[in-house]
């Protein structure tokens, strides 16, 4: 069974390839016009073909419409001087022009019928002799002259020329080849004279008469038709050598359109179609030329084969020895293979590290340690410089550092039996619980979590801390769809279960912060599932009992869900709102998560518990015990039941300064309400309106171990980037320093990072944390394999084409496709036997081939703006519908995803690609923003459109890794030619495919920047006020959150003077171990000493019940509200308007 199992897979898989290749050449074929000999459906070639076209007139060849519309087509390749003196090379032109030929009488014929059913559809007919039946009815009837092209294609044409004659005694020179143009010109004249049918213009229009037979046809053109029009195609054939230095010399060979161009006559078609160049050395060698822009990296080949003009260049060499043979390509492909984690060469089963861990480790050490020994000694390793070398060092020693860390942390498992070993057991057996269908880790996996087990467990037992490296920063970079995600969650669920162990009951463990709401609520699925298997282990160990469950806070904020139940502004209650709510409007307002994360179950609703005032998912499946899940959406939720795991926005991150209650996070809390949960205050966070009925002397003290959280995780890293990364920066370290010298145990926090996409990572992360980075896994010396994955070419990932669309705009083209697109794959689906036009499908039944074919009916166009989008969506209802109502395919079914569609539009669009309520998906077409490239992911989005390059490397390639996640995929790239960027990409098209990785931009980001202190830093004052002294000085009855309170504790000298709050800003910002923050020590120094007179000056006194954060506004500092709060803001005081986040 297995055996079959695998043979249809196999059949499948290469379904699919060959499909996506029939599907890329189909195409090719529809947009170039390469399979046409004859136009005959009344369409012009100039409204069809847009691949390798070359514009007539005789216009300047720089001016500004030379890359929308060009008029050349060239290569340039290079030859060392000694081969130029002897060398000749054949060049190759090949070109398909258009002339305009009287229809035949078949075709007027069928233009007629055509013509009337759309005049009168209630009367349709299929053919001529039902017209002639109903032609008494309409007498008058008539239609024009259908236009038909034929082509003339010019191939096989060559010439030979010796270099040195363009050049003469020198190594330079310029030459226009008019012999070979003339030979062109007199083929062509020669092809021409061939077509004895030309047309000449006919204004009369056709009648029913002039249809009745073929005589009578031909009569009508011989009494119409004015003189044929005369072809005038011209062009031009240029050879340029360059001298380049001493030893190279660059050869041009371009083929100009040099036609006169009449605009207004589309008679004449002056244009070429579909043309290429070929250059074949005969004698010697092309020299590649070195791409300068490149970053320098031993693994890579920094050379090109040669350079396009308005195309790409392919290497054609009948041997892969040498380069003699060199084309232009209007359509460059590039294909990508699968990166596949090298797992059959590890088993590092769920099971097996259950039962025997040590052992299972140690021999994935050892394999390790192997594997640099084969690295060190590998002769195959080419290392022709001192950086080369000092790169391959550096990446011996990363990896060393890995296996130290990973063997560290062994040894802390093998000695901690009870602290370590028991918590690692037990996060395997949570994993092995929840996986679907996978018995073992991943490598890189179970490598990472090892590794950081010293980090974690240190925070309890110091004397193993030199084994720890805590505080730095660890970054794990691995492609998307590679396991990122499981790999900090598996990190997180040792900590909760260490957590549990050395006796802290209760308490956040971990926080997970995301850049965008989507990719929080994309994730947020996977964190309640495995911390749901984590929780049912926990009810099952004796010693874990008593404690708090395990549980997940979605902490992001009230555009997506309630920051609280009771609205202080109107003095009014939620829930009776809520509990009004038809149990669907409850649904879609408030449903966060799609399965119950026991059962997988979709049978979620939502309800309120009013009571405990919470608002609560619910599992409705009857086969489930568990209903009421561990769940938490509301913000108040999140600060009175601190949830094990909360998953939060970066956003988030400013309501240390807004919020007195987020200190409960931090572990600042003392009190705990029976119904209501924890509170840092001296009455329950539900006393406000009066909605906790239990006094304040009925709250309970509590004291938790170590209650701050140990982890913070911060995914998608390079998103954080610009003003955001900045203003983040100063709220992280604040963070940090905050845990590290206000907390219980004053312990620091650790931080790890995870991206698909980073550049100058050691940068960013210092900026970011101002701490030092630890990649992992750290760069191998191979491009193609690491210890952890490899390349696998006999999987094809994805296959990339570029488009240039000239003489079209980008939004027509893209129109284009998805009208040819929609078509095939209509055919292929409604006509099986259709299947035999795709070259090397396999013999698949009905059911595999439906099956094949749906998972590429979803079309995903990606735009860098939002209005380029509609224009396409709009342009669909308005255009292509039409077009295939015609062939009788029902209208397309188009959605959007940008940043204005809600988290329900998303959610529901997802459900119905992944999983189609029909045969195959509803939706034809996903016309989406860069809100996809994260966290987007379907096995379905196998067909995909850019529109232009993408704005940076990085955004390129997390967009197109939406697509081909599972299968084969098959992406396009429409450049837009007006723009440089995407002009030069079409130049280097596969190369830029190659190395992208190294093209990744750095992200900017500055930690120092001039003004970011200045936005920060009265947030920062606020968060140490309210989450600190705030605190501590309530237990003596000062409320500093208000600014009475602030200033009573000013005068009681309860509070650091300015100096003093200066020092501790300055540390919170690290600027007091940082040279490059000298200039913050400054600024800080003033800005702290100008904000505590402005909040104890008598202007502010005149209304001394602020909360402090209105008095900041007030005195000209406001407290940022979120991290991408970069405008300045307007000053609007009205009353209390910060009370509903202070109050939450």
């Amino acid at each position: 069974m297995l055996v079959m199992q695998k043979v249809d897979e196999k059949k499948e898989y290469e379904a699919r390839v060959a499909l996506v290749n029939h599907l890329q050449s189909y195409l090719s074929d529809r947009i170039s016009g390469k399979s046409i000999t004859r136009l005959n459906d009344g369409s012009h070639p100039e409204d069809l073909f847009f691949i390798g076209r070359l514009s007539g007139n005789k216009a300047d060849l720089n001016n500004k419409f030379s890359q929308s519309e060009p008029k050349q087509i060239g290569l340039t390749f290079r030859i060392s001087k000694k081969n130029l003196v002897k060398e000749t090379i054949v060049v190759k032109i090949s070109s398909d022009y258009y002339v305009k030929v009287n229809p035949t009488y078949e075709e007027q014929c069928e233009h007629y019928i055509n013509e009337f059913n759309n005049r009168y559809p209630d009367n349709k007919v299929e053919t001529f002799k039902e017209l002639i039946d109903n032609v008494t009815q309409f007498p008058s009837y008539s239609c024009d002259v259908i236009q038909v092209f034929n082509k003339v294609h010019l191939d096989n044409f060559d010439f030979e020329l010796n270099l040195k004659s363009i050049c003469g005694e020198g190594y330079s020179g310029k030459k226009y080849l008019n012999d070979v143009r003339d030979q062109i010109l007199t083929l062509l004249d020669n092809k021409i004279d061939e077509i004895s049918n030309r047309y000449g213009k006919i204004n009369d229009q056709v009648t029913f008469n002039d249809l009745k037979s073929k005589e009578t046809w031909l009569d009508f053109i011989k009494r119409t038709a004015k003189r044929p029009f005369v072809q005038n195609w011209d062009c031009k054939i240029l050879a340029e050598i360059k001298e380049e230095n001493d030893q190279y010399c660059r050869v041009m060979i371009s083929f100009i359109n040099n036609t006169e161009d009449i605009k207004k006559e589309r008679d004449i078609v002056n244009t070429f179609f579909n043309t290429s160049l070929t250059v074949e050395l005969l004698k010697t060698m092309v020299e590649p030329i070195e791409l300068k822009a490149l970053k320098d990296d031993y693994k890579y080949n920094k050379t090109q084969i040669a350079l396009g003009k308005n195309c790409s260049v392919e290497d054609i060499s009948p041997s892969k020895e040498k380069i003699t043979k060199v084309k232009t390509s209007s359509l460059p492909i590039y294909k990508q293979y699968r990166l596949k984690t090298d797992d059959d060469k590890f088993k590092a089963e769920f099971q097996k590290l259950i039962d025997n861990p040590i052992k299972v480790l140690k021999s994935l050490q050892k394999l390790m340690e192997t594997e640099i020994e084969n690295w060190i000694n590998d002769k195959n390793i080419k290392l022709h410089s001192d950086a080369a070398i000092k790169q391959f060092n550096a990446e011996i020693d990363g990896f060393k550092n890995e296996i130290k860390r990973f063997t560290n942390g062994i040894s802390v498992l093998e000695n901690y039996p009870d602290l370590a070993l028991r918590p690692f057991k037990l996060m395997n057996e949570t994993f092995k619980n929840s996986s679907k269908g996978y018995k073992s880790w991943r490598l890189f996996q179970i490598v990472f979590i090892v590794s950081m087990i010293p980090d974690i467990v240190s925070r309890e037992i110091g004397e193993i801390k030199p084994l720890a490296q805590y505080e730095k920063v660890d970054l794990i970079y691995f492609p998307t769809g590679g396991g990122k995600t499981e790999t900090y969650l598996g990190t997180v669920i040792f900590n909760m279960f260490f957590d549990r162990i050395r006796g802290k009951n209760a308490g956040t463990t971990a926080l997970i912060k995301f850049p965008l709401r989507l990719l929080s609520l994309q994730q947020l699925q996977r964190a309640t599932d495995i911390t749901a298997q984590a929780e049912l282990i926990r009810r099952n160990q004796s010693d874990m009992k008593g404690t708090e469950p395990f549980t997940v806070g979605y902490f992001v904020g009230s555009g997506n869900t309630p920051n609280k139940l009771y609205d202080s502004d109107r003095k009014e209650d939620m829930i009776p709102s809520i509990q009004a709510m038809s149990e669907q409007e409850r649904i879609d307002k408030f449903l966060v998560i799609d399965r119950c994360p026991f059962c997988q179950s979709d049978k979620i609703s939502i309800d309120v518990l009013v009571n405990e005032r919470r608002l609560v998912h619910v599992c409705k499946n009857e086969n489930c015990n568990e209903g009421i899940l561990p769940l938490y959406i509301i913000d108040r939720e999140v600060y009175r039941y601190l949830p094990t795991f909360i998953v939060s926005t970066l956003d988030k991150s400013a309501l240390i300064g807004m919020q007195r209650n987020f200190r409960n996070i931090f572990g600042n809390f003392h009190k705990k309400c029976l119904l209501h949960g924890y509170t840092s205050q001296g009455k329950c966070l539900e006393s406000e309106g009066d909605m906790c009925k239990f006094a304040d002397e009925a709250l309970e003290n509590v004291e938790i171990y170590d209650a701050s959280p140990s982890l913070i995780i911060q995914d998608e890293l390079h998103l954080v980037r610009e003003s955001l990364g900045a203003f983040n920066a100063h709220y992280e370290t604040f963070i940090n320093y905050f845990l590290s010298e206000f907390s219980s145990l004053k312990r620091p926090i650790k931080f790890i990072a995870a991206t698909a996409t980073i550049s100058d990572y050691e940068q960013q992360v210092y900026h970011l944390y101002h701490k030092e980075a630890i990649r992992f896994p750290a760069p191998s010396p191979y491009i193609d394999k690491s210890f952890y994955a490899y390349t696998d070419y006999e999987d094809l990932n994805r296959v990339i084409v570029g488009i240039a669309p000239y003489g079209k705009t980008p939004v027509y083209s893209i129109l284009d496709v998805i009208q040819y697109y929609r078509e095939e794959l209509h055919r292929l689906w409604h006509n099986e036997d259709s299947r035999i036009s795709i070259n090397n499908m396999p013999d698949l039944s009905s059911e595999q081939y439906k099956r094949v074919l749906k998972d590429y009916w979803v079309i995903l166009e990606y735009n860098q703006i939002k209005n380029e989008g509609m224009q396409i969506v709009n342009s669909i209802g308005s255009m292509i519908n039409e077009r295939l109502k015609s062939q009788g395919i029902s209208d397309q079914n188009v959605k959007t995803m940008t940043g204005d569609d809600t988290f329900k539009d998303v959610r529901e669009i997802l459900s119905e690609v992944e999983r189609p309520t029909g045969e195959k998906s509803e939706i034809d077409l996903i016309a989406a923003t860069s809100m996809i490239s994260h966290g987007v992911d379907a096995d379905t989005f196998n067909f995909m459109i850019f529109f232009g390059v993408p704005k940076n490397t990085a955004e390129y390639i997390q967009a197109y890794s939406r697509a081909g996640r599972k299968y084969p995929a098959l992406v396009l790239m429409v450049f837009n030619s007006n723009r440089e960027k995407d002009s030069s990409y079409n130049q280097h098209f596969v190369k830029f495919n190659e190395y992208k990785d190294l093209l990744v931009e750095p992200v900017p980001i500055n930690r120092w920047a001039n003004n970011a202190v200045e936005k920060t830093l009265p947030g920062l004052l606020s968060a140490l006020m309210l989450n600190h002294y705030d605190y501590h000085l309530s237990k003596e009855g000062y409320k500093i959150y208000m600014l009475s309170g602030f200033q009573e504790a000013i005068r009681a000298d309860k509070l650091p003077n300015h100096e003093e709050l200066s020092d501790i800003l300055c540390s919170a910002y690290g600027a007091d171990k940082d040279t490059f923050g000298a200039l913050y020590k400054e600024k800080i120094a003033q800005l702290t000493q100008r904000i505590i007179k402005g909040l104890m000056s008598e202007e502010v006194n005149e209304r001394n019940d602020y909360f402090i954060t209105n008095a900041l506004s007030k005195i000209g500092f406001p407290v940022m509200r979120s991290l991408r709060d970069t405008d300045t803001p307007l000053d609007i005081i009205m009353e209390d308007p910060d009370a509903e986040l202070m109050r939450k």
